[in-house]
This record gives structure tokens, C-alpha cells and sequence, in this order.
């Protein structure tokens, strides 16, 4: 019995490459959105302490140039904020672009293993009706014989 041997096996496995590449591509994306997202987290955060630590001083009392340097660093800190949420929405929109190329190279790759699914199927179907066709040839050929010996 003859093994099936697909003739697109390379193309196939070209395909699975270009999947896995798009793959990582995707996963590096959806990584840096993540780190972005953690980024402005700590900036929220550190934003909020600064405020609370401003607070707590001009109660306390607090001079003309102290008091600016917070809200110096404060702005900062916000317009640091709004920069990384601008580089999010970029993110995502890259993110959300290589999802679709991801879903697209997936689409590919199955539309090759499906054909090559047909393709082992009908060759298995034709080795299974060759071989049946041999087994009836051979009970056909002892029969005759049998056949031929009572005579």
C-alpha cells in the first residue's frame, strides 16, 4: 500500500510559517498594548500620590516655589498620560490590524489543509476500491478454478 503524498506539502508548511509569524507579530502587539496599559496605570498612580503629597503640604503650608514645582510635575505627569493613551489607541489599531492579517493566514493555511484532507480521502477511496476490485478478481479467479477442477 502506497503512503498518500500531498504535492502541496511545501506550500502547506510555507503556510503554517506565515500563521506562526503572524502569530508572534500579534503577540508582541498585544504585549505592548499590555506594557502601555501599565504605563499609564503608574503614571495615574504616581499622579495621584503627587496630589495627595501636595495637599497634605499647602495644609501644612508650603512656599510659592514648592507649590510650583508640583504643579509643574503634575502637568507633566498628565500631558505624559494623555501622550501614552494616544500611543494605546495606536497600539490597538495595530493590534487590531494584525489580528485580521492572523485571521487571514488562518483562513489560508485551512483552506490548504482542507484540500489536502480531500485529496487524502479520495486517494485512500481509490486504493480502497482498487484493492477491492483485486480481492473480487482473485475470488472470481478461485472460483473459476474451483470450477474448472469439478468439471
Amino acid at each position: 500500500m502506497k503512503k498518500f503524498q500531498f504535492r502541496l506539502e511545501p506550500y502547506l508548511s510555507y503556510k503554517n510559517f506565515l500563521e506562526k509569524q503572524a502569530m508572534l507579530e500579534t503577540a508582541k502587539a498585544r504585549n505592548e498594548v499590555l506594557e502601555c496599559e501599565k504605563v499609564i496605570e503608574s503614571s495615574q498612580d504616581d499622579m495621584r500620590k503627587t496630589a495627595r503629597m501636595l495637599e497634605k503640604e499647602t495644609t501644612d503650608g508650603i512656599s510659592a516655589e514648592k507649590y510650583s514645582v508640583f504643579v509643574n510635575y503634575i502637568s507633566y505627569v498628565e500631558s505624559f498620560i494623555k501622550t501614552q493613551k494616544a500611543r494605546r489607541e495606536n497600539l490597538i489599531a495595530s493590534l487590531q490590524e494584525k489580528q485580521k492579517k492572523l485571521a487571514e493566514k488562518s483562513k489560508d493555511k485551512k483552506i490548504i489543509e482542507n484540500f489536502k484532507s480531500r485529496q487524502q480521502e479520495e486517494y485512500y477511496f481509490e486504493l480502497s476500491r482498487e484493492e477491492q476490485k483485486e480481492n473480487d478478481d482473485a475470488i472470481v479467479m478461485r472460483h473459476s478454478q474451483q470450477k474448472e477442477k469439478v468439471m
